[in-house]
Protein backbone atom coordinates (compact mmCIF):
# COMPACT_ATOMS: atom_id res chain seq x y z
CA UNK A 1 0.00 0.00 0.00
CA UNK A 2 1.22 3.35 -0.58
CA UNK A 3 0.30 6.75 0.96
CA UNK A 4 -3.03 7.18 -0.86
CA UNK A 5 -4.42 3.55 -0.15
CA UNK A 6 -3.57 4.01 3.32
CA UNK A 7 -4.90 7.78 3.45
CA UNK A 8 -8.20 6.50 1.72
CA UNK A 9 -8.40 3.44 4.39
CA UNK A 10 -8.62 6.19 6.86
CA UNK A 11 -11.08 8.12 4.83
CA UNK A 12 -8.89 10.79 4.05
CA UNK A 13 -9.49 13.00 0.83
CA UNK A 14 -6.96 11.61 -1.29
CA UNK A 15 -7.87 13.61 -4.27
CA UNK A 16 -6.28 16.41 -2.32
CA UNK A 17 -3.36 14.55 -1.06
CA UNK A 18 -2.64 13.77 -4.61
CA UNK A 19 -2.88 17.57 -5.43
CA UNK A 20 0.21 17.45 -2.95
CA UNK A 21 -1.64 18.70 0.34
CA UNK A 22 -1.02 17.65 3.06
CA UNK A 23 -3.99 16.70 5.56
CA UNK A 24 -4.49 16.48 9.46
CA UNK A 25 -7.86 15.53 9.91
CA UNK A 26 -9.94 13.40 12.84
CA UNK A 27 -11.52 10.27 11.51
CA UNK A 28 -13.70 7.99 12.99
CA UNK A 29 -12.23 3.68 12.99
CA UNK A 30 -15.61 1.99 13.36
CA UNK A 31 -14.53 -1.41 14.26
CA UNK A 32 -11.88 -2.93 16.24
CA UNK A 33 -10.68 -4.81 13.13
CA UNK A 34 -10.40 -1.38 10.80
CA UNK A 35 -8.07 0.17 14.30
CA UNK A 36 -5.89 -3.06 13.95
CA UNK A 37 -5.40 -2.49 10.34
CA UNK A 38 -4.45 0.83 10.95
CA UNK A 39 -2.02 0.62 14.09
CA UNK A 40 -1.33 -2.78 13.77
CA UNK A 41 -1.54 -3.69 10.23
CA UNK A 42 2.33 -3.50 9.39
CA UNK A 43 3.56 -5.66 12.69
CA UNK A 44 4.64 -9.17 11.93
CA UNK A 45 4.44 -12.12 13.97
CA UNK A 46 7.22 -11.44 15.56
CA UNK A 47 6.08 -8.03 16.61
CA UNK A 48 3.34 -9.38 18.07
CA UNK A 49 5.35 -12.15 19.62
CA UNK A 50 7.10 -9.69 21.56
CA UNK A 51 4.17 -7.33 22.76
CA UNK A 52 2.72 -10.35 24.36
CA UNK A 53 5.70 -11.28 26.20
CA UNK A 54 6.71 -7.73 26.76
CA UNK A 55 3.96 -5.64 27.46
CA UNK A 56 3.98 -4.98 31.58
CA UNK A 57 0.83 -5.69 33.74
CA UNK A 58 -0.51 -2.88 35.10
CA UNK A 59 -3.34 -4.44 37.41
CA UNK A 60 -5.20 -0.69 37.47
CA UNK A 61 -5.87 -1.79 33.67
CA UNK A 62 -9.71 -3.26 33.21
CA UNK A 63 -8.92 -7.12 31.94
CA UNK A 64 -11.15 -7.00 29.22
CA UNK A 65 -9.23 -3.86 27.78
CA UNK A 66 -6.37 -5.30 28.23
CA UNK A 67 -7.28 -8.66 26.27
CA UNK A 68 -8.28 -5.74 23.21
CA UNK A 69 -5.05 -4.08 23.82
CA UNK A 70 -3.93 -8.12 23.45
CA UNK A 71 -5.95 -8.80 20.21
CA UNK A 72 -4.83 -5.68 18.37
CA UNK A 73 -1.41 -5.52 19.15
CA UNK A 74 -0.29 -9.13 20.55
CA UNK A 75 -1.03 -12.80 19.52
CA UNK A 76 -4.58 -13.15 21.84
CA UNK A 77 -7.47 -14.49 19.58
CA UNK A 78 -10.49 -12.43 19.02
CA UNK A 79 -12.97 -13.80 22.00
CA UNK A 80 -15.82 -13.24 23.33
CA UNK A 81 -14.74 -10.69 25.86
CA UNK A 82 -12.58 -9.28 23.57
CA UNK A 83 -15.97 -8.07 21.27
CA UNK A 84 -17.96 -6.99 24.09
CA UNK A 85 -14.68 -4.88 25.03
CA UNK A 86 -14.72 -3.36 21.63
CA UNK A 87 -18.55 -2.88 21.72
CA UNK A 88 -18.30 -0.46 24.72
CA UNK A 89 -15.26 1.24 23.15
CA UNK A 90 -16.10 1.74 19.34
CA UNK A 91 -16.25 3.60 17.18
CA UNK A 92 -13.33 5.92 18.05
CA UNK A 93 -11.82 8.94 16.64
CA UNK A 94 -8.24 9.26 15.56
CA UNK A 95 -6.11 12.09 14.60
CA UNK A 96 -4.66 11.29 10.78
CA UNK A 97 -1.71 13.51 9.42
CA UNK A 98 -1.19 12.33 5.58
CA UNK A 99 0.75 13.67 2.70
CA UNK A 100 2.68 13.06 -0.46
CA UNK A 101 5.69 15.14 1.57
CA UNK A 102 5.70 15.69 5.41
CA UNK A 103 8.15 17.84 6.59
CA UNK A 104 9.09 18.15 10.35
CA UNK A 105 11.17 21.19 10.84
CA UNK A 106 10.19 22.51 14.67
CA UNK A 107 9.72 19.87 17.87
CA UNK A 108 6.24 18.75 17.45
CA UNK A 109 4.28 17.19 20.28
CA UNK A 110 1.67 14.93 20.45
CA UNK A 111 -0.42 14.62 23.33
CA UNK A 112 -0.59 13.47 26.16
CA UNK A 113 -3.15 11.00 26.70
CA UNK A 114 -4.63 11.85 23.41
CA UNK A 115 -6.37 10.37 20.59
CA UNK A 116 -4.46 7.77 18.70
CA UNK A 117 -2.39 9.37 16.18
CA UNK A 118 -1.68 8.03 12.26
CA UNK A 119 1.70 9.42 10.98
CA UNK A 120 1.46 8.67 6.79
CA UNK A 121 3.75 9.80 4.42
CA UNK A 122 5.24 9.29 0.63
CA UNK A 123 8.03 11.30 2.17
CA UNK A 124 8.80 11.82 6.10
CA UNK A 125 11.75 14.89 6.39
CA UNK A 126 13.26 15.65 9.33
CA UNK A 127 14.73 19.30 8.74
CA UNK A 128 15.83 20.13 12.32
CA UNK A 129 12.82 19.43 13.72
CA UNK A 130 11.54 16.10 16.15
CA UNK A 131 8.11 14.21 16.50
CA UNK A 132 7.50 13.39 20.02
CA UNK A 133 4.27 11.71 21.13
CA UNK A 134 3.45 11.05 24.45
CA UNK A 135 1.47 8.49 26.22
CA UNK A 136 -0.81 8.31 23.23
CA UNK A 137 -0.63 4.96 20.69
CA UNK A 138 0.50 5.67 16.78
CA UNK A 139 1.78 4.67 13.51
CA UNK A 140 4.21 6.11 11.74
CA UNK A 141 4.51 4.96 8.15
CA UNK A 142 7.06 6.39 5.33
CA UNK A 143 7.40 5.17 2.13
CA UNK A 144 10.68 7.15 2.12
CA UNK A 145 12.82 8.73 5.17
CA UNK A 146 15.28 11.96 4.58
CA UNK A 147 17.66 13.55 7.21
CA UNK A 148 18.39 16.65 6.36
CA UNK A 149 22.28 16.91 6.82
CA UNK A 150 22.25 20.49 7.47
CA UNK A 151 19.30 21.87 8.55
CA UNK A 152 18.02 25.24 8.84
CA UNK A 153 16.69 24.79 12.59
CA UNK A 154 17.90 23.12 15.41
CA UNK A 155 15.91 20.72 17.60
CA UNK A 156 16.31 21.19 20.95
CA UNK A 157 15.61 17.17 21.40
CA UNK A 158 18.39 14.72 21.09
CA UNK A 159 15.92 12.52 19.04
CA UNK A 160 13.93 13.10 15.67
CA UNK A 161 10.73 10.56 16.78
CA UNK A 162 10.51 10.38 20.30
CA UNK A 163 7.93 7.42 22.15
CA UNK A 164 7.55 8.95 25.68
CA UNK A 165 5.54 8.67 28.77
CA UNK A 166 4.27 11.61 30.42
CA UNK A 167 5.81 12.29 34.02
CA UNK A 168 3.51 12.24 36.97
CA UNK A 169 2.35 15.58 38.39
CA UNK A 170 3.43 16.82 41.83
CA UNK A 171 1.71 16.45 44.85
CA UNK A 172 -0.50 19.16 46.41
CA UNK A 173 1.05 21.45 48.94
CA UNK A 174 0.23 20.77 52.34
CA UNK A 175 -2.11 22.73 54.30
CA UNK A 176 -0.21 25.67 57.02
CA UNK A 177 -0.40 24.90 60.06
CA UNK A 178 -2.88 26.63 62.28
CA UNK A 179 -1.55 29.44 64.30
CA UNK A 180 -2.11 29.47 68.02
CA UNK A 181 -4.10 31.98 69.32
CA UNK A 182 -5.23 34.06 72.50
CA UNK A 183 -2.17 35.32 74.29
CA UNK A 184 0.23 33.61 77.06
CA UNK A 185 -0.55 33.95 80.50
CA UNK A 186 0.26 37.28 81.98
CA UNK A 187 2.35 38.36 84.44
CA UNK A 188 1.48 38.82 88.35
CA UNK A 189 1.05 42.44 89.70
CA UNK A 190 3.38 44.39 91.45
CA UNK A 191 3.24 43.80 95.15
CA UNK A 192 1.00 46.25 97.22
CA UNK A 193 1.83 49.19 99.29
CA UNK A 194 3.07 48.82 102.95
CA UNK A 195 2.51 51.92 104.68
CA UNK A 196 2.00 53.65 101.66
CA UNK A 197 5.52 52.75 99.73
CA UNK A 198 5.57 49.84 97.20
CA UNK A 199 7.89 47.01 98.58
CA UNK A 200 10.81 45.03 96.62
CA UNK A 201 8.31 42.72 94.87
CA UNK A 202 6.31 45.98 93.30
CA UNK A 203 7.65 45.42 89.76
CA UNK A 204 4.79 43.86 87.54
CA UNK A 205 5.86 40.28 86.40
CA UNK A 206 7.05 39.35 82.77
CA UNK A 207 4.03 37.54 80.89
CA UNK A 208 4.27 34.32 79.82
CA UNK A 209 6.32 32.49 76.67
CA UNK A 210 3.46 32.54 74.26
CA UNK A 211 2.37 28.13 73.30
CA UNK A 212 4.47 27.37 69.95
CA UNK A 213 2.59 27.09 67.02
CA UNK A 214 0.89 24.08 65.14
CA UNK A 215 2.01 21.81 62.87
CA UNK A 216 1.80 22.28 58.88
CA UNK A 217 0.09 19.34 57.63
CA UNK A 218 2.06 17.03 55.06
CA UNK A 219 2.57 16.91 51.11
CA UNK A 220 0.31 15.51 48.58
CA UNK A 221 1.41 11.96 47.30
CA UNK A 222 3.04 12.44 44.34
CA UNK A 223 1.31 11.21 41.18
CA UNK A 224 2.35 8.46 39.39
CA UNK A 225 3.63 8.40 35.54
CA UNK A 226 2.03 7.97 32.42
CA UNK A 227 3.13 5.13 30.14
CA UNK A 228 4.80 5.57 26.51
CA UNK A 229 2.27 3.84 24.60
CA UNK A 230 2.25 1.00 22.62
CA UNK A 231 3.92 1.77 18.64
CA UNK A 232 4.20 0.88 15.14
CA UNK A 233 7.20 2.24 12.48
CA UNK A 234 7.66 1.54 9.34
CA UNK A 235 10.03 2.67 7.03
CA UNK A 236 9.73 1.71 3.29
CA UNK A 237 13.23 3.27 2.27
CA UNK A 238 16.14 4.95 3.82
CA UNK A 239 16.89 7.80 1.50
CA UNK A 240 20.42 7.36 -0.24
CA UNK A 241 21.29 11.13 0.44
CA UNK A 242 21.04 10.76 4.25
CA UNK A 243 24.52 10.85 5.87
CA UNK A 244 22.93 10.91 9.15
CA UNK A 245 20.95 8.25 11.20
CA UNK A 246 17.44 8.13 12.16
CA UNK A 247 17.44 8.41 16.05
CA UNK A 248 14.61 7.19 17.85
CA UNK A 249 14.30 7.13 21.62
CA UNK A 250 11.55 5.89 24.17
CA UNK A 251 10.95 6.58 27.72
CA UNK A 252 7.91 6.15 30.09
CA UNK A 253 6.40 8.37 32.51
CA UNK A 254 8.72 9.00 35.82
CA UNK A 255 7.10 9.89 39.34
CA UNK A 256 6.10 12.79 40.70
CA UNK A 257 7.37 14.49 43.12
CA UNK A 258 5.53 14.45 46.63
CA UNK A 259 3.89 17.82 48.16
CA UNK A 260 5.58 20.13 49.29
CA UNK A 261 4.78 20.61 53.18
CA UNK A 262 2.17 22.60 54.61
CA UNK A 263 3.88 25.57 56.70
CA UNK A 264 3.83 25.39 60.44
CA UNK A 265 1.27 28.01 61.70
CA UNK A 266 2.47 31.20 63.79
CA UNK A 267 3.51 30.68 67.71
CA UNK A 268 1.29 32.51 69.90
CA UNK A 269 1.69 35.97 71.38
CA UNK A 270 3.75 36.15 74.11
CA UNK A 271 1.39 37.31 78.01
CA UNK A 272 1.12 40.57 78.90
CA UNK A 273 3.46 41.51 81.44
CA UNK A 274 2.23 42.88 84.98
CA UNK A 275 0.86 46.22 86.54
CA UNK A 276 3.54 48.15 88.66
CA UNK A 277 2.31 48.77 91.74
CA UNK A 278 0.85 51.99 92.60
CA UNK A 279 1.06 54.07 96.23
CA UNK A 280 -0.21 56.94 97.95
CA UNK A 281 3.32 58.26 97.36
CA UNK A 282 5.33 56.30 94.62
CA UNK A 283 4.77 53.41 92.35
CA UNK A 284 6.81 51.16 90.25
CA UNK A 285 7.51 50.07 86.45
CA UNK A 286 5.37 47.46 84.62
CA UNK A 287 6.65 44.21 83.84
CA UNK A 288 7.53 43.34 80.31
CA UNK A 289 5.55 41.27 77.82
CA UNK A 290 6.14 37.58 77.63
CA UNK A 291 8.53 36.50 74.65
CA UNK A 292 6.45 35.00 71.70
CA UNK A 293 5.71 31.35 70.68
CA UNK A 294 8.19 29.34 68.76
CA UNK A 295 6.48 28.34 65.17
CA UNK A 296 5.02 25.53 64.63
CA UNK A 297 7.22 22.58 62.54
CA UNK A 298 7.18 22.92 58.86
CA UNK A 299 4.91 19.56 57.71
CA UNK A 300 7.17 16.72 56.47
CA UNK A 301 7.25 16.48 52.73
CA UNK A 302 4.87 13.84 50.70
CA UNK A 303 5.85 11.05 49.31
CA UNK A 304 7.09 10.53 45.18
CA UNK A 305 4.82 8.84 42.87
CA UNK A 306 5.30 5.82 40.77
CA UNK A 307 7.23 5.57 37.75
CA UNK A 308 5.15 3.07 34.93
CA UNK A 309 7.45 0.98 32.49
CA UNK A 310 6.20 1.60 28.84
CA UNK A 311 4.36 -0.54 26.00
CA UNK A 312 6.53 -2.49 23.35
CA UNK A 313 7.32 -0.61 19.93
CA UNK A 314 7.25 -2.37 16.85
CA UNK A 315 10.10 -0.82 13.99
CA UNK A 316 10.51 -2.18 10.28
CA UNK A 317 13.34 -0.93 9.33
CA UNK A 318 15.55 -1.67 5.51
CA UNK A 319 18.21 -4.30 6.05
CA UNK A 320 20.37 -2.47 3.93
CA UNK A 321 20.35 0.65 6.36
CA UNK A 322 20.16 -1.18 9.43
CA UNK A 323 23.06 0.54 10.49
CA UNK A 324 21.47 4.15 10.27
CA UNK A 325 19.22 3.58 12.71
CA UNK A 326 19.49 4.27 16.03
CA UNK A 327 16.88 3.29 18.18
CA UNK A 328 17.45 3.00 22.40
CA UNK A 329 15.29 3.34 25.03
CA UNK A 330 16.21 4.63 28.70
CA UNK A 331 14.64 4.22 32.62
CA UNK A 332 12.97 6.44 34.51
CA UNK A 333 12.65 6.95 38.32
CA UNK A 334 10.16 6.87 41.01
CA UNK A 335 9.42 10.73 42.24
CA UNK A 336 11.87 12.55 44.96
CA UNK A 337 9.98 13.02 48.28
CA UNK A 338 8.50 16.69 48.82
CA UNK A 339 10.45 19.30 50.65
CA UNK A 340 9.18 19.71 53.99
CA UNK A 341 7.24 22.52 54.49
CA UNK A 342 8.53 26.20 56.26
CA UNK A 343 8.38 26.71 60.11
CA UNK A 344 5.80 29.00 61.26
CA UNK A 345 6.89 32.87 61.94
CA UNK A 346 7.39 32.96 66.20
CA UNK A 347 4.98 34.78 67.94
CA UNK A 348 4.51 38.08 68.60
CA UNK A 349 6.22 39.81 71.94
CA UNK A 350 3.26 40.64 74.64
CA UNK A 351 2.48 43.73 75.56
CA UNK A 352 4.46 45.64 78.58
CA UNK A 353 2.55 45.51 81.77
CA UNK A 354 0.96 49.08 83.08
CA UNK A 355 3.35 51.44 85.05
CA UNK A 356 2.36 52.02 88.47
CA UNK A 357 1.78 55.97 89.72
CA UNK A 358 4.97 58.21 88.09
CA UNK A 359 6.47 54.87 86.19
CA UNK A 360 6.99 53.46 82.45
CA UNK A 361 5.10 50.80 81.42
CA UNK A 362 6.85 47.59 80.99
CA UNK A 363 8.47 46.75 77.48
CA UNK A 364 7.23 44.89 74.55
CA UNK A 365 8.33 41.04 74.86
CA UNK A 366 10.55 39.77 72.10
CA UNK A 367 9.44 37.93 69.23
CA UNK A 368 9.16 33.61 69.59
CA UNK A 369 11.85 31.97 67.42
CA UNK A 370 10.61 30.72 63.91
CA UNK A 371 9.78 26.96 63.65
CA UNK A 372 11.82 24.33 62.59
CA UNK A 373 11.73 23.12 58.35
CA UNK A 374 9.78 20.08 58.20
CA UNK A 375 11.16 16.45 57.20
CA UNK A 376 12.04 15.48 53.63
CA UNK A 377 9.32 13.45 52.38
CA UNK A 378 10.43 9.97 51.12
CA UNK A 379 11.19 8.87 47.87
CA UNK A 380 9.35 6.61 45.31
CA UNK A 381 12.15 3.51 44.68
CA UNK A 382 10.27 2.25 41.79
CA UNK A 383 11.98 2.18 37.83
CA UNK A 384 9.81 2.77 34.85
CA UNK A 385 11.50 0.72 32.13
CA UNK A 386 11.55 1.81 28.52
CA UNK A 387 9.60 -0.35 26.21
CA UNK A 388 10.78 -3.67 24.61
CA UNK A 389 12.14 -2.25 21.00
CA UNK A 390 11.66 -5.31 18.57
CA UNK A 391 13.11 -4.21 15.19
CA UNK A 392 12.14 -6.00 11.60
CA UNK A 393 14.69 -5.79 9.23
CA UNK A 394 13.00 -5.28 5.63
Amino acid sequence: MNYLDRAAAMGQDTEALARGSTLTSIVTVQTVDDYRKIFAGNATDAHRTAYTANRPDNPETDPRMQALMDYIFGTAPLTEDVTEAAAAVFPVKILVTSGQSVTIDSDITIGPNGQSYALNAETLTFDGGSLTINSTVSVVTADNLVITPNPAHTSANNYHLGIIGNAGAAGTVGAAGPATTGVGSPGNAGGPPIWGTCNSSGIGGTGGTGATGQTGSIGGNGNGGDPSMVSTITIGQFDSSNVNPFVMLTYSGAGGAGGVGGQGGKGQTGGTGGSGCSSGCEGSNGGSGGTGGVGGSGGPGGPGGAAVSGQPIAINFPGKAIGMLSASGKMVSGGPGGQGGAGGPGGDGGAGGAGGKKHSQGPTGGSGQAGPVGATGTANSTAGVAGAITVIQT
